[in-house]
């Protein structure tokens, strides 16, 4: 009678447990990703062009940094005349104003199941990526 009993809880305890590892496991997968949305774009982002999926704010940050870099103003004047301006040359560097924090905590990270089906194309203006000229060295380097 006693190990009827014994066996009786253990199934008991097997229909409950199973379910809560099931119940956590399955909470699991759906916390872990909606945390990690919480940093990162959604997979089918872009920005100005610039994929952007699965990307940190400042992941973006250093890749329109390093593309302002390489930015060149070629001038051309009266009679022929042209000159360059590189970014080196007037210490080019970009001010993103939080612009990439403000798309990522706008994105609702604990909806990505449904937000991931869907693509995601910003535009950000110039003011988005303002610049700050701090000097200008007149070298033609």
């Amino acid at each position: 009678m006693r190990s009827k009993t014994r066996r009786r809880r253990k199934e008991e305890m097997q229909l409950i447990v199973l379910p809560l590892i099931i119940l956590a496991v399955l909470l699991a997968i759906y916390i872990i990703p909606a945390i990690f949305y919480m940093l990162h774009f959604y997979k089918n982002t872009t920005i100005n062009g610039e994929a952007a999926g699965n990307m940190t704010s400042s992941e973006l940050e250093e890749i329109f940094t390093q593309k302002a870099s390489e930015y060149t103003l070629r001038i051309h004047g009266r009679n022929g005349i042209e000159d360059e301006i590189s970014a080196k040359n007037i210490s080019l560097k970009p001010d993103f104003d939080g612009q990439f924090e403000g798309l990522i905590s706008a994105q609702k990270a604990f909806l990505w199941p449904f937000k991931m089906l869907k693509k995601y194309d910003y535009e950000l203006g110039r003011g988005a990526a303002k610049s700050k000229v701090i000097a200008f060295d007149g070298s033609d380097d």
